[in-house]
């Protein structure tokens, strides 16, 4: 494309010195056939556009899983707060002098119970927001031209 132009150029510098004839060298190709530039900007655009297309797709699904994996973290600590405070509920049972040993009992299992449920739900949070923080890091690169 580039030596084109310097041909182009020189065709036009010369015009005055050959009266005209350096033009036909511009004119000529598309008169004879010089729609193949113009086909092959038509297709570079097509393709730049599907590209294009398909990155912004890529994009946007990548996005929703951002969301996805947001949304599913939120959800995961606000379960932790509840079972936190159903943990200090529960504490607050087996501190209670006016408690019953039954109640103690029931309160430990329980108690054991959400513990768990508390820590696998913390082990959940520590994995999404690792896989978070690698989708943060790492977009999806865009489609490589043909």
């Amino acid at each position: 494309m580039k030596q084109q132009n310097l041909i182009n150029a020189a065709s036009i510098i010369a015009a005055p010195f050959t009266g005209g004839v350096s033009l036909i060298g511009l004119v000529a190709p598309y008169v004879f056939g010089g729609g193949d530039n113009e086909e092959d900007g038509k297709k570079r655009e097509e393709d730049r556009k599907e590209r294009k297309e398909q990155y912004d797709a890529m994009m946007k699904s990548h996005e929703n899983a951002l969301k996805e994996r947001q949304t599913e973290t939120d959800k995961l600590l606000k379960a932790i707060k509840e079972k936190n405070s159903e943990a200090e509920r529960i504490t607050a049972i087996l501190n209670n002098p006016n408690s019953s040993e039954e109640e103690k009992k029931n309160a430990r299992k329980k108690l054991v119970i959400l513990e768990d449920e508390i820590r696998a739900d913390k082990k959940k949070v520590r994995n999404l927001e690792e896989e978070l923080k690698k989708m943060r890091n790492n977009p999806p690169t865009p489609p490589a031209q043909p």
